[in-house]
């Protein structure tokens, strides 16, 4: 149940596709079962179906977004390895 799939339908996974910072946001929030946040953290995901699990992430302490300052969350900008390992950790603690 933590992920859909890649496609409208979730019939497919897409091994090889990237990660998006909001598609991350979903998988961490399902993965976790973090309670839903009724605040808005970002000024940048509002047309983001992911929109309340990255508000979910930045309740928890997961992310601060990738521009704190400015309130953005970047839900477009493609995950790494090390940025995934830090919300992981993130996520545990």
């Amino acid at each position: 149940g933590i992920t859909g799939g890649c496609n409208v339908a979730g019939t497919e996974f897409c091994p090889t596709k990237q990660v998006t910072r909001a598609e991350m946001a979903t998988f961490l929030a399902k993965a976790f079962k973090f309670a839903a946040s009724q605040t808005d953290l970002f000024v940048d995901d509002g047309d983001s179906i992911h929109q309340a699990n990255i508000n979910v992430l930045g309740a928890v302490k997961v992310t601060s977004g990738c521009d704190a300052v400015k309130k953005l969350y970047c839900p477009a900008s493609f995950v790494t390895r090390g940025q995934m390992a830090t919300f992981l950790r993130r996520a545990m603690d």
